[in-house]
């Protein structure tokens, strides 16, 4: 295995090759090889969980008013149909 390591002392001082190598191999170990320890969520799905829940004590109106603006922007946006991304996405 080769890498290519910044050493340029604006971005990065440490200069240690063998500290380089143990995080290029945790790296690789930990999502190549193992994976995280917990699978990644979407935040929009993990909020549309706890809002589902029906220990939920927040307002439903704080959760869909976001969502309603968000959602129809999103779409249009993965459709091509915006020229830049909807805000607070």
């Amino acid at each position: 295995m080769s890498a290519t390591v910044n050493r340029d002392p604006r971005h990065f001082c440490k200069t240690d090759d063998d500290s380089d190598r143990r995080m290029i191999a945790e790296v690789i170990e930990m999502f190549m090889v193992s994976g995280p320890a917990v699978p990644p969520t979407d935040p929009l799905l993990a909020l549309l969980t706890q809002a589902a829940k029906t220990t939920y004590l927040g307002s439903p109106k704080v959760v869909s008013d976001p969502i309603q603006q968000i959602l129809p922007a999103s779409v249009a946006y993965v459709r091509q149909e915006a020229a830049s991304p909807p805000s607070g996405v």
